[in-house]
């Protein structure tokens, strides 16, 4: 009995160090200044499992800018291969007061939600802007196809705050993830499991004997 409970724990010491590699970070980054004035829209297509990711400026259903290609393009995240442990999405965006000079100072309404399966609304309220960086951390959920899609929209204000002045520039986006491999056992892994298996059903033979 002890010879077979240590043969045991030297079997789940080597499936645990086969399966147990750290974390590997992803990221993909869309670095083009993208100009949104007053009901356009940011859009940023954020592909991490193959080339095909792209960023524009629309107005209803009429492209304004781009399409552009990532700046950083991911595509070696494989949702079948890593089990997902954080999202982090994060914006760069900075004040873009068309009708004034371009002052990088002004009081905006920006509206910031992700589009893919599930959807949410991460952030919709009123800011005074100078150049900020927007950080949200996301549910995995969002990430198990590796595949997402971000809008930031400048919103109409009340024409007492701001009239027709609700324009930003987002200078980045950026898309993180962090993942770690799933425990799939190797075929090595499981070629010395097998011949442990095997030499343990030999054991108990020869002990019974």
């Amino acid at each position: 009995m002890k010879r077979f409970t240590v043969l045991f724990l030297a079997m789940a010491m080597v499936l645990g160090l086969a399966s147990g590699a750290g974390a590997t970070l992803f990221v993909e980054r869309f670095g083009t200044d993208l100009n949104v004035l007053e009901e356009q829209r940011a859009i940023y297509n954020f592909n991490l499992t193959a080339t095909g990711g792209n960023s524009f400026v629309k107005q209803g259903g009429t492209t304004i800018m781009g399409p552009f290609l990532p700046t950083i393009d991911e595509t070696t995240f494989d949702p079948l291969n890593y089990n997902v442990d954080s999202v982090t999405l994060r914006l760069r965006i900075g004040g873009l007061d068309k009708d004034t000079g371009g002052s990088p100072d002004k009081n905006i309404r920006i509206w910031i939600r992700i589009e893919s399966t599930p959807s949410d609304l991460l952030f919709d309220q009123f800011n005074s802007l100078g150049l900020d960086t927007y950080s949200f951390s996301l549910p995995t959920a969002y990430l198990t196809d590796g595949i997402t899609r971000t809008v930031a929209v400048a919103r109409s204000v009340n024409d007492t705050i701001d009239p027709g002045l609700n324009d930003f520039k987002v200078r980045w986006a950026e898309l993180e993830v962090e993942a770690s491999p799933s425990p799939t056992p190797k075929p090595a892994t499981m070629l010395l499991l097998g011949t442990g298996l095997v030499g343990l059903a030999v054991f108990r033979r020869k002990f019974r004997g």
